[in-house]
């Protein structure tokens, strides 16, 4: 038998090839357009998301001396009022008003207006803290917190659970501390 090729005739093999070929095509368009389609889905779910609402706490930190400035912390709408807490005494040691190592243990309010601050013993290790620093640092407290917890109208600083005279002699602070409003910068 004589076999004769014919160029109009093509392998099986070749055959087989071509729709390889054409469906991985075909499924590479597929992935690209469920690509294309998740991308567009996620920006769309993004544009109409409500907007996260912020809330601004008053930080007062001392500047030159023992005058108080007033800066905004921007924070989340409808933390607790122990992450505000945290959120206040985390800006305050950023801006270097309370020793680093100072802990908030806990906090309780009461019907007078009165807020109980229990703070760790570090409050009290800087024994080289002067007079300016001692009143910066304890106004930084006290007016940052009156400002931002409503109904508080003093501050009543606790050292390991127990008030103590003084944090390194220079201001009473065995006696709840009101806002000091004549510290505060011009």
């Amino acid at each position: 038998m004589d076999h004769k090729f014919n160029i109009y005739s093509t392998p099986r093999s070749f055959l087989n090839k071509k729709m390889y070929i054409i469906i991985f095509v075909v499924t590479i368009f597929f992935i690209v357009l469920l690509t294309v389609y998740s991308y567009l889905k996620r920006s769309e779910a993004t544009k109409n998301a409500p907007p996260i609402v912020m809330d601004r706490l008053n930080i007062f930190v001392p500047r030159d001396g023992v005058k108080l400035v007033q800066s905004i912390l921007e924070v989340r709408t409808g933390i607790s009022d122990k992450q505000k807490a945290d959120e206040i005494i985390n800006e305050l040691k950023k801006q270097k008003c309370v020793p680093e190592k100072l802990t908030l243990y806990d906090f309780a309010t009461d019907e007078d207006g009165g807020m109980y601050l229990n703070f760790s013993k570090e409050i009290l290790n800087d024994k080289t803290m002067g007079t300016s620093q001692e009143i910066g640092m304890v106004y930084s407290i006290v007016n940052t917190f009156i400002s931002n917890f409503r109904n508080i109208n003093k501050i009543q600083l606790l050292v390991e659970g127990h008030p103590t005279e003084s944090i390194n002699g220079v201001i009473y602070i065995y006696k709840p501390i009101e806002f000091k409003k004549d510290l505060m910068e011009d």
